[in-house]
């Protein structure tokens, strides 16, 4: 058993965030566990499940029905998320055109003349 609550998230977050343990308000849910079916049981059950656990029940989909809940451990979630999207941004850099000297240019030239002059002498 975890020996004092979790901190509450700020209004700010909250809005953004999951809905974790008490905070789910479906009488009923479907609980998605690793390597079994779904299934759908009372709010309450799912939360002891987690307790015993000693992790947090997660509201996944809250627009299915019933809402699709995951028993985790929320902060590393919270991290893990958060690592991903540092990672898809990534060292971004902007690519700027490159300049070519004069004998670049003529010699793209030349080339195009070149292969004109062969189509010509083929007629």
């Amino acid at each position: 058993m975890r020996k004092e609550p979790r901190k509450k998230m700020g209004p700010a977050q909250e809005e953004q965030q999951h809905k974790i343990n008490n905070g789910i308000s479906a009488r009923e849910i479907r609980l998605v566990l690793e390597g079994e079916e779904p299934k759908v049981m009372p709010t309450s059950e799912a939360l002891r499940l987690a307790e015993e656990q000693e992790m947090d029940l997660v509201e996944i989909s809250p627009n299915a029905t019933p809402p699709v809940c995951k028993i985790m451990d929320y902060r590393k979630f919270l991290y893990n998320q958060k690592r991903k999207e540092e990672k898809g941004r990534g060292k971004h850099r902007k690519i700027i055109g490159m300049k070519r000297k004069k004998k670049v240019e003529k010699k793209r030239e030349n080339r195009g003349k070149k292969a004109e002059g062969v189509k010509r002498s083929k007629e």
